[in-house]
């Protein structure tokens, strides 16, 4: 039996304004189209929910039938196929009953109203689309626990559609590796020291000359941990005043030492690393004269009078810059105060005298023991 006419108009334009709030989803459209695309993708469905929403509240339950089928290709809900029959059951209502059409959107109304039923067992308005299921000649879902009920007027419905779009759950994506993360696992390059020694003794002393040692040095290490953020390595450098003269002696240096530094990359493009460290190694020290020498127990008339080694321990901090499209090249500024501890020295008495009670850097002013060694240094280094 078809469901009265006096019932037919409300019932149409009602039903597809909304979907079933118990239903357990939301439905909604937007303008209508009158040729829809497949939808390929939970965005598709959504955009074809509100077109579908647009035509039937424009009336135009064809467009309308045809984006809510478009939509239920990638977002299968009870809310959809409720739509769906209320999109035939309206059209069916507009067709005379002889026209063949007529038919199949009965049919199709049926179908889907079962639809419903079976996606959403537990619907609060069960009986009544069952109701509206035998009034349209069909046959409802058995429910044994749901008593008959009355066809209500679809007008009825129109309250419990929400109007806003669904929220579309995004389709689940197979977990996958992620990109491995690009690592430099060691790294080698020249840098240019300068060294500040002994500069509260120097001051004390016409005998030495004040100014700062400069050098040339190279270093090298691996990168270590996880994340490759600690880095383990040595470098070697050689030092001196850069200044000739006959009145005071000069000091040369050679740095032999092992480093460790740490930080994490910083900045927009992670192009900035600011790490912190310490260095612990040797250094050989050497006082020079260029003529005769005025110190007692110079080991030589001219050229290096003494020479002694010791020991350099210290923090140090770096700012390193990365620089290249792979951030593969490196430029740092370290600075390391340093605590050398230096023995007494090489003597000699090359004029047989029992004068020689110190050492020549004793006498020149720079006795054994420890001192403030602090390092400036720009470096390079590629990493590869």
């Amino acid at each position: 039996m078809l469901v009265p006419d006096v019932l037919s108009l409300p019932i149409a334009i009602a039903a597809v304004l909304a979907a079933p709030s118990h239903a357990g989803e939301r439905t909604a459209t937007t303008e209508p189209t009158a040729a829809p695309v497949a939808a390929a993708s939970p965005d598709d469905a959504t955009a074809a929910l509100r077109r579908a929403k647009a035509a039937a509240a424009a009336g135009d339950f064809t467009t309308a039938l045809g984006e809510f089928e478009l939509a239920m290709r990638e977002l299968d809900t009870p809310a959809i196929h409720f739509n769906v029959a209320v999109c035939h059951h309206s059209l069916m209502l507009e067709l005379p009953a002889e026209d063949p059409a007529h038919e199949q959107h009965r049919v199709g109304a049926i179908t889907a109203y079962r639809e419903y039923l079976a996606r959403a067992p537990e619907a609060d308005d069960r009986a009544e689309v069952e109701a509206i299921v035998r009034e349209l000649g069909g046959d409802a879902v058995p429910d044994t626990n749901t008593p008959a009920a009355p066809p209500p007027a679809l007008h009825d419905i129109v309250e419990r559609i929400d109007p806003d779009p669904p929220t579309v759950k995004p389709q689940p994506v197979e977990p996958t590796q992620p990109p491995a993360r690009q690592r430099w696992p060691a790294r080698v390059g020249p840098f240019f020291p300068v060294a500040l020694a002994h500069f509260d003794r120097l001051r004390k002393t016409d005998l030495v000359a004040t100014v700062p040692m400069i050098g040339l040095g190279i270093r090298g290490g691996a990168f270590l941990g996880a994340r490759g953020r600690v880095h383990l390595g040595g470098e070697f450098a050689g030092l001196g005043q850069p200044v000739t003269t006959t009145k005071r002696h000069t000091l040369r240096a050679a740095q032999a030492l092992v480093t460790t530094e740490w930080g994490p990359r910083l900045g927009r493009g992670k192009r900035v690393e600011l790490t912190v460290g310490g260095v612990l190694g040797l250094m050989l020290e050497g006082l020079w004269y260029e003529g005769s020498s005025p110190l007692a127990c110079r080991t030589r008339n001219s050229g290096r009078v003494s020479k002694r080694t010791g020991l350099l321990l210290g923090p140090r901090v770096a700012l390193l810059l990365l620089l290249g499209k792979r951030r593969n090249h490196e430029l740092g500024l370290r600075v390391t105060p340093a605590l050398g501890v230096n023995g007494r020295g090489s003597a000699d008495d090359p004029a047989g005298q029992t004068d020689c009670a110190q050492a020549p850097f004793a006498e020149a002013g720079l006795p054994a023991g420890a001192t403030l060694v602090t390092t400036i240094d720009l470096g390079y280094a590629p990493r590869f």
